[in-house]
C-alpha cells in the first residue's frame, strides 16, 4: 500500500483580484509501474486518497507540478487514469540518471505550480527555475532571437527566467509558460510584464514561442487570453505590446488581439538603436474597440511614412550589404502592415 505524507510547501494563486495562499508539498513511497502496450510510459501511481485530496486542484484532469526523485526535478503533471486516481510519469532521463526500473520503489514529492488560466488548446502556468531547459531551447536559439539581435547566453538565460519569477512575487503577473493542453509539452513564454517605452512605462503582453511551434495561431491564442485576464482579473484598462519594426509575425499576433499602432520609438538593447512600435488595446465593453483619438493615430502614421521614406531610400543603393537589405525590406513589410492597420482605424 502506498503511503504518503503532506508537507508545508505554501505557494499562492490568484483566485479572483486576490491571493489565496494553501499548502501544496506532498510526498509519498510507492513502485515504478509501466502501462501494457507498446511504448508504454514508465510511471508511478499517486495513492487514491491523495488524488481525492486534489481534485479541487485539478484543472481539466491535469495538475501541475514540479516532481522529484533524489537528486531529480522536473515539470511535469499529475495526469488521471480515468478513475479517478492519477500517475506521474518517469521520463527516461530520470530513469537512467536514478537508476529505475520497473518494480522499484521509490519516494517521489512534488509541489504544485501555479496554472493561471486555460484556453482550448493551452496552459499557462507560472515557471520555475526547472524550466530552464525548456526556456534555452527558445531564448539560446538565433533564429527564434532574431529580433534580439541574436540569441541570449546561458546567463542572460538565466537571468530572465529569475526577473520573472521576481515579478510573479511583486507584481502578480509575469511572462507564463505556455504549455499544451493535450501533452503538457512547453512550447513558449506569454504573459504581462511592465516595460519603459520613451514616454512611460507600461503592462505589455510579450511572446516568444519555440519555433517547432510557430505559425499555429498558439501565440494569438495565448495573448488573447492574457488580454482577457489583464482587463478582468488584474484591471488594466490598456495593455501594450512593444514590437520591433521589423518583426512582421509579432505584428500580427498584436493586431490579431485587438491592438493597432499608437507610435514609434527608439529603444536601446545591447548598443543597438532599434525602432519599435507601440502597439495597445482598450478596454471595452467587447474587449475589441480601441478608442484611440484622431491625433494618437496620426502621429503614428507621420511615423509610419517618415520609416517608409527612410528604407526606400536606403534599398536605391546598388551597393547595400544582402543582409541590410533584407533587414529593410522586412522594416518596410512591417510599416505597410501597420499603415494598413491606421488607414482602416481612421476610415
Amino acid at each position: 500500500m502506498p503511503q504518503y505524507r503532506m508537507g508545508k510547501t505554501t505557494i499562492c494563486k490568484i483566485v479572483t483580484s486576490f491571493w489565496e495562499a494553501f499548502d501544496l508539498g506532498y510526498s509519498f513511497v510507492s513502485k515504478v509501474e509501466l502501462f501494457e502496450r507498446e511504448k508504454g510510459w514508465y510511471y508511478v501511481p499517486v495513492p487514491t486518497e491523495l488524488s481525492k485530496s486534489l481534485e479541487l486542484h485539478a484543472e481539466r484532469g491535469l495538475i501541475a507540478v514540479t516532481a522529484r526523485v533524489g537528486s531529480s526535478s522536473w515539470p511535469t503533471s499529475l495526469l488521471p487514469m480515468g478513475d479517478g486516481t492519477h500517475f506521474i510519469a518517469l521520463p527516461a532521463k530520470v530513469r537512467l540518471k536514478e537508476k529505475l526500473a520497473r518494480g522499484s520503489e521509490i519516494e517521489l514529492s512534488f509541489e504544485k505550480r501555479m496554472i493561471i488560466l486555460e484556453t482550448e488548446r493551452l496552459i499557462l502556468r507560472e515557471m520555475t527555475l526547472d524550466d530552464l531547459p525548456a526556456t534555452r531551447e527558445i531564448v539560446c536559439d538565433e533564429k527564434t532571437m532574431y529580433a534580439w539581435n541574436g540569441a541570449w547566453s546561458e546567463e542572460e538565460n538565466l537571468a530572465g527566467l529569475k526577473k520573472q519569477l521576481r515579478g510573479y512575487r511583486e507584481d502578480g503577473f509575469g511572462r507564463w509558460a505556455v504549455m499544451l493542453n493535450e501533452t503538457n509539452e512547453f512550447i513558449g513564454m506569454c504573459g504581462l510584464q511592465w516595460c519603459e517605452t520613451d514616454r512611460d512605462k507600461v503592462p505589455e503582453i510579450g511572446y516568444l514561442f519555440n519555433r517547432g511551434y510557430w505559425h499555429k495561431g498558439y501565440a494569438s491564442e495565448a495573448a488573447i487570453a492574457c488580454k482577457h485576464y489583464a482587463f478582468n482579473v488584474l484591471g488594466f484598462d490598456e495593455v501594450f505590446s512593444l514590437i520591433r519594426d521589423t518583426n512582421i509575425s509579432s505584428m500580427n499576433v498584436a493586431i490579431r488581439n485587438g491592438m493597432t499602432i499608437r507610435r514609434q520609438f527608439i529603444k536601446h538593447y545591447k548598443g543597438v538603436d532599434m525602432p519599435h512600435y507601440v502597439f495597445s488595446v482598450r478596454k471595452s465593453k467587447d474587449c475589441i474597440n480601441t478608442g484611440f483619438a484622431t491625433e494618437e493615430l496620426s502621429e503614428a502614421h507621420r511615423a509610419l511614412l517618415s520609416t517608409l521614406k527612410k528604407c526606400e531610400k536606403v534599398l536605391e543603393s546598388k551597393k547595400l550589404p544582402q543582409s541590410k537589405r533584407t533587414l529593410t525590406e522586412r522594416r518596410v513589410a512591417a510599416s505597410k502592415i501597420a499603415l494598413t492597420l491606421i488607414e482602416k482605424e481612421q476610415a
